[in-house]
C-alpha cells in the first residue's frame, strides 16, 4: 500500500505566504477537475467555484477579508453555496425546490458539497508543490462579498482559499 496521500495530508498546515507567481491556467483546470470529482449530497452539486484573478476585485476582498494573502497570491478561488441554479429549475417545473435551498438541510447540503470540492482542491494543490490557505474572513461581510461577486439570489459565500507557491518553499 502506498502512503503517499496520507503522508501528503499529515504534512499539511496553511500557508500566508507566497511567491508572486500566478498559477498556470493548467493546473487550475486540474485543481477545478479535482474538485468536481468530490462526493457531492444526493448529486444535487450545490456549489460554484469563483476563480478571482482581477487584482481589483481582490482588493475589495481584502477589504472584507483584512487578510493581506487575498491580494499577494498565486490564485484565488471563492467557493459557494448555489442554489440559483435549483432555483432557475424551479421556476420552469411543477415541482417545488425551495425547501431545497430555503431549509437548514439545504444550507448543510450546500456546505458540505463546498467544503468537500474545496477540499479536493486543497489536497491536490499540495500535491502540486503549492501552499493553501482557506479564508474564513470572507464571511465577516457576506453582502459585500456577493456585490462585489455580482452572486445571484440563493447564493452564500461560504470561504475562499488563496494558493500559490509558498514564499519559504
Amino acid at each position: 500500500m502506498s502512503e503517499h496521500v496520507y503522508n501528503l495530508v499529515k504534512q499539511h498546515h496553511s500557508v500566508r505566504n507566497f511567491k508572486k507567481e500566478r498559477i498556470s491556467e493548467e493546473h487550475i483546470k486540474q485543481l477545478v477537475e479535482a474538485g468536481q470529482s468530490a462526493s457531492t449530497s444526493s448529486y444535487l452539486q450545490t456549489y460554484s467555484i469563483i476563480g478571482v484573478e482581477d487584482p481589483e476585485i481582490k482588493e475589495e476582498l481584502k477589504e472584507v477579508s483584512g487578510q493581506p494573502y487575498v491580494v499577494e497570491n498565486g490564485y484565488l478561488f471563492v467557493f459557494v453555496i448555489d442554489y440559483y441554479r435549483h432555483s432557475i429549475i424551479d421556476e420552469h417545473t411543477k415541482v417545488d425546490m425551495a425547501t431545497s435551498f430555503e431549509s437548514a438541510e439545504g444550507l448543510l447540503v450546500g456546505t458540505v458539497d463546498a467544503t468537500l470540492v474545496a477540499q479536493n482542491i486543497a489536497v491536490t494543490a499540495e500535491d502540486m508543490g503549492y501552499g493553501i490557505v482557506y479564508l474564513g474572513s470572507l464571511r465577516n461581510d457576506i453582502e459585500r462579498v456577493r456585490e462585489i461577486l455580482n452572486l445571484p439570489d440563493h447564493t452564500f459565500p461560504l470561504f475562499g482559499m488563496a494558493l500559490g507557491i509558498p514564499e519559504d518553499g
